[in-house]
């Protein structure tokens, strides 16, 4: 997923700059929502929403320090696929949008460079005491381990209201693209794994590649301006051109389900249109799909894929028939009076 990623940003839905040559290749023989939407104008929302097929006014999670609580912390995607014997591994950002720190539990091997093993302690504290106070102290714990590794030189803190808006790189989305490309190569076991693509966030944007943006001044870049933010697309098209490539070389391309979305549209809002680009082995279920759809029709989705029976507790629809029905598209936020909700879908 690339955050804050309009589709009709993206060559691949036929915007006229050339932004996604790669996703546009990829398109021919992928499975692309024409009118995807999304369930939260927040990142942890949306996230949250991806791994369980629920609204995020069922879980009640939308932004940090919003967290999954009883029988949600357990019912999600990731879950299921473990005990298929998937290693999973997610790279999207700390405390913001961490598996972890959103409390989904049993999920993950790996989040952001955490394991498991190291956040035994969280799943510990919440066999013994309430959520909210075994969260706390898990949280606690873990800021004051970041400033001792920083009082002593050990690890420099990240700061991450500079990672929301956008105004640094210090964790790299390149370094997430070869850390789950190391995974890959690694692991004989197969492997679920979720990239959360930061370069497109803004309201400014740190681009690696200046197209449309060359002849202006990265420092005095205004508000959401649309060369920078178009040269963000160009970055995340071409990481998605390094996994496909790394697939191949490894021999693992037709053995892989590469799904491209996003989080919400630019500027957290929820009725604009985000890509949803599923590629399947061998291009099977190639064609588009013009019926509304949303992010938690995904997880149905993959199970639908994989032969495996969507439990009862997640909702959403899975979209591989091309006809998902007509129902009510829900997504909300909450900003300066921005409550987005109750799309009804037109075909």
């Amino acid at each position: 997923t690339s955050d804050g990623l309009n589709a009709d940003n993206l060559s691949a839905y036929g915007y006229e700059r050339d932004t996604t040559p790669r996703i546009k290749e990829l398109v021919a023989s992928s499975f692309v929502a024409e009118n995807a939407f999304n369930n939260s104008g927040k990142t942890l929302g949306s996230i949250i929403s991806f791994y369980t097929g629920k609204y995020p006014t069922q879980t009640r999670v939308l932004y940090s320090p919003d967290i999954l609580k009883g029988k949600d912390s357990f019912q999600h995607l990731p879950g299921l696929l473990k005990t298929l014997g998937y290693y999973n591994v997610q790279y999207t950002y700390p405390n913001h949008a961490d598996a972890f720190s959103a409390n989904l539990l049993s999920g993950f091997d790996e989040a952001n460079g955490v394991s498991v093993q190291q956040n035994r302690l969280q799943n510990q504290l919440s066999q013994y005491v309430k959520t909210d106070y075994a969260y706390f102290c898990y949280e606690i714990a873990n800021r004051m381990i970041d400033r001792l590794r920083h009082v002593f030189f050990n690890k420099k803190m990240i700061n991450q209201q500079d990672i929301v808006e956008g105004n640094t790189h210090s964790f790299d989305d390149q370094q997430k693209i070869d850390s789950v490309l190391g995974v890959v190569r690694s692991k004989e076991q197969p492997v679920f794994a979720h990239v959360h693509w930061m370069g497109t966030h803004g309201r400014t944007f740190v681009t690696y590649n200046r197209t449309y943006s060359a002849a202006k001044d990265a420092q005095q870049q205004a508000d959401w301006d649309v060369d920078f933010y178009d040269d963000s697309i160009i970055d995340f098209d071409a990481a998605v051109g390094q996994i496909i490539d790394t697939l191949r070389e490894l021999g693992t391309y037709d053995n892989t389900i590469l799904v491209i979305g996003s989080d919400h549209s630019q500027n957290y809002f929820t009725e604009k249109r985000i890509p949803l680009i599923i590629h399947f082995p061998s291009g099977q279920y190639a064609g588009t799909v013009q019926s509304n759809v949303q992010n938690i029709d995904l997880a149905p989705t993959l199970l639908d894929y994989l032969g495996v029976d969507q439990p009862v507790w997640m909702g959403g629809a899975s979209i591989l028939d091309g006809k998902p029905g007509n129902r009510p598209i829900i997504g909300v936020s909450t900003g300066e009076g921005q409550i987005k909700s109750g799309r009804q879908v037109a075909n």
